[in-house]
């Protein structure tokens, strides 16, 4: 009888598929306020799409008074 075989989903995918799954809004930055990672709630909430995402900061979506 063969082994039953373990799910090749890795740590990381598993967490991400999780927080994806959330109803949430999700962000990752770094210091520099360059945006690493996000779910699909950023595009819904703010209208933008994935490739100009890429190409913002966490600041952008910061009125300047309070940056």
């Amino acid at each position: 009888m063969a082994a039953r075989e373990k799910p090749s989903l890795s740590k990381s995918s598993l967490l991400e598929s999780i927080i994806k799954s959330q109803p949430g809004l999700y962000v990752l930055f770094d210091q520099n306020g360059s945006i690493n990672w996000w779910n699909t709630r950023l595009e819904y909430y703010t209208g933008y799409l994935s490739e100009e995402i890429e190409n913002l900061k966490i600041f952008d979506f910061v009125d300047e008074t309070d940056q």
